[in-house]
């Protein structure tokens, strides 16, 4: 009966200890990822400070869907509304024009001098550029 109890209680302190080893596992697993994620975005980055250009399809991921989305703009601010919805609004966020220069707090106070003075959108952007990290973009129309 000793031993019974004593085989009891080691398979359960040895069950006990199984999901600790299951979650160190996963931990490894999740730092091994972030390292590899992080060296990924360091040579991306140490390639775009060296002047390599970003691969193609990169590129186009963003600057394939920016004339919807100028378009979409172009429509709101020629209506008087803040085209709120066609931005990204977060700390990076800004739009420039004319020495103006508004960010997510009161991009809703935008008026687009030339939307407003009856000018027309060309569509084609006169530059376009994505970031080396890919994390944002940068339009000029």
């Amino acid at each position: 009966m000793r031993f019974a109890k004593s085989g009891l209680l080691l398979a359960a302190a040895a069950l006990a200890a199984l999901p600790t080893a299951v979650h160190a596992q996963a931990w490894i697993g999740l730092m091994v990822g972030d390292m590899m994620a992080r060296q990924a975005a360091y040579a991306q980055e140490v390639a775009c400070m060296n002047g390599t250009p970003m691969v193609e399809k990169e590129v186009a991921e963003a600057s394939t869907p920016a004339p919807g989305l100028m378009r979409n703009y172009w429509q709101a601010v020629s209506a008087g509304t803040a085209p709120t919805s066609v931005f990204l609004i977060d700390k990076k966020m800004r739009w420039v024009s004319a020495g103006k220069e508004l960010n997510q707090t009161n991009l809703g106070t935008l008026v687009d001098p030339f939307a407003h003075s009856g000018g027309s959108l060309v569509e084609a952007p006169i530059g376009f550029v994505r970031a080396g990290d890919a994390q944002s973009a940068l339009g000029q129309w």
